[in-house]
């Protein structure tokens, strides 16, 4: 018993130092760990104020000819622009004279929309309503109907087309017809 061996002493010193370094380590880690996750909740609001400053989101891609976007393409759905702009083809035909080109008559489509056309209180208010649960503005909503109407404008255009060949054909024939008399 009465041996000294200082072997477990620097067994036992170099122990507790390792016990009390990982200690350490373990908290300087969980430490870092709470500073990062302050961090990233800070990122995360900076991120949160950016992105509620943009502009919102557009209904119509730029570019020739106009198409919708995505976010377009819901508001079509929701907003059931088909039938709005379908509605509108009569008041837009009256507007549309030979003089105009296929800009002239998208453009005109846009600005009646927007400035002219006053919709039925229903229509007013979903398009209040499709805006507001879309977080974008009424103007977004207005350029999907509009880019519907001239879509459907157009699509009248090349079906006249399309009748007036077989038009002039029948006049033709029955011109012929009528001079064998």
């Amino acid at each position: 018993m009465g041996d000294f061996d200082p072997t477990w002493i620097a067994v036992s010193v170099t122990l507790l130092a390792f016990l009390c370094g990982a200690g350490i380590w373990i908290g300087s880690v969980n430490a870092d760990r709470k500073s990062f996750k302050a961090f990233m909740a800070e990122v995360r609001d900076k991120l949160d104020n950016i992105l509620s400053r943009l502009p919102p989101p557009r209904g119509v891609a730029p570019g020739s000819p106009l198409q919708l976007t995505p976010f377009g393409e819901r508001l079509f759905k929701e907003i059931e622009a088909s039938v709005i702009a379908t509605k509108l083809l009569g008041e837009l035909r009256d507007k549309i004279t030979e003089e105009m080109t296929n800009y002239d008559v998208q453009q005109m489509c846009f600005d009646y929309v927007k400035l002219e056309w006053e919709p039925p209180r229903e229509t007013e208010l979903a398009i209040k309503e499709t805006a507001y649960q879309n977080g974008t503005d009424i103007e977004t909503v207005q350029d999907v109907i509009a880019l519907e109407a001239f879509s459907l404008l157009s699509m009248d255009a090349v079906e006249q087309e399309r009748s007036a060949p077989d038009l002039q054909s029948e006049q033709s024939s029955s011109h012929i017809s009528e001079s064998d008399s």
